[in-house]
């Protein structure tokens, strides 16, 4: 019984058993089902994981390239910016140095500025001083034209002179000169101070000294002159008293001959030169450079008509040279038609030159304050 109860037993153990293994089997076969399910299942996913991966270590080392071209780049700005940064301390130091330039120069043109502004104050008076100057150029050359020949008020004495000096057609100057002083009456007068008188002037003050004689008969000779008639002039040489007694000197037809007052030096008297003035008959000169032409100009003494020789030959007519002038006989003073010419530190200057200048500067003075 007890055998039969054993081997009944080991029938259902190993019924069991086969059960158990039967049951095992098939879990078995169904986790392994699984897991192979599983394993495909990740061996799907670690594919595409291999791929992503693959991807992305691509773009990995893309990345890295970028990142080594980004730090090539960051070096060379950082580089860069070095520079830069020393560039702008050295344009700030420039900069410090120009504003303080600028600020000294700003002041420097605040000065200047007020210079200039009182430099164009001081023009702009200069200009009306020019101005001024200018006009009294104008009327003393208009004086000296005003004062060329006789006016209306001296028409009688012409008249005289001619219907008592004038023989043959030739006019005798020691005559003419007499026939004045008795007509008007007019008598040699020493001058002091020393001025030029107008004709009407010497008239009033019945004389005047070597000048005034010499102006008083260029001017006459220049009423004869614009008659237009062709009538000789003589002076006199050679005799020991007025015209009566002397040789006749022929100086030509009036026409052709431009009277002249020149003035010369004649001595010394301590440190002031002395002077004395005669009447020239010459060629027209036409301004400061025509003076050359009055050499061989013939010339007489205005107080007696009496002829005293060439310019040239008995008067230097300074040319050129710093030093004439100062000796005797050197010619320094000449009174044309419309100027009076004076010599000085070796050149001839007149009105009208210096009219020219003076238009040079108020040119010149413009163009500046404009």
């Amino acid at each position: 019984m007890q055998e039969k109860g054993l081997r009944m037993q080991s029938k259902y153990i190993w019924a069991f058993a086969c059960f158990v293994f039967m049951v095992a089997t098939v879990v078995l076969f169904n986790l392994n089902q699984g897991l192979e399910s599983r394993l495909a299942s990740t061996q799907s996913e670690l594919g595409r994981t291999t791929v992503d991966l693959q991807l992305a270590n691509r773009n990995v080392e893309r990345l890295e390239g970028e990142l080594q071209v980004a730090e090539v780049n960051l070096l060379i700005t950082q580089e860069e910016l070095g520079d830069t940064r020393d560039t702008l301390n050295f344009t700030r130091s420039e900069l410090a140095r120009a504003n303080t330039a600028l600020n000294r120069t700003q002041g420097e043109l605040e000065a200047t500025q007020e210079e200039l502004e009182s430099t164009v104050a001081e023009f702009e008076q200069l200009g009306v001083e020019i101005s001024e100057l200018s006009e009294s150029i104008n009327s003393s050359i208009q004086w000296f034209k005003g004062n060329a020949a006789f006016p209306v008020s001296m028409d009688h004495i012409s008249s005289k002179v001619r219907s008592g000096c004038e023989n043959d057609g030739v006019l005798n100057l020691g005559c003419a000169i007499f026939i004045m002083e008795r007509e008007m009456p007019f008598r040699y007068k020493d001058e002091t101070p020393d001025r030029l008188y107008s004709l009407a002037e010497m008239k009033k003050n019945g004389g005047g000294d070597c000048e005034d004689y010499s102006l008083l008969l260029k001017a006459l000779i220049n009423t004869f002159r614009e008659t237009g008639r062709d009538v000789g002039m003589e002076a006199w040489k050679y005799g020991d008293g007025r015209y009566v007694n002397g040789e006749a000197k022929p100086l030509g037809n009036i026409q052709n001959l431009t009277p002249y007052v020149i003035c010369f030096v004649t001595g010394f008297q301590g440190s002031q030169f002395q002077g004395h003035c005669v009447v020239a008959v010459g060629n027209e000169v036409g301004g400061v450079d025509g003076l050359s032409t009055l050499d061989g100009a013939d010339t007489f003494e205005p107080q007696t008509g009496q002829y005293l020789g060439k310019i040239g030959d008995n008067y230097n007519l300074c040319w050129g040279d710093e030093f004439c002038g100062t000796g005797v006989e050197d010619i320094i003073l000449i009174i044309a038609e419309n100027d009076l010419y004076q010599f000085s530190e070796g050149e001839w200057r007149g009105y009208e030159s210096y009219g020219k200048t003076v238009e040079e500067m108020q040119a010149e003075i413009w163009e500046f304050t404009r």
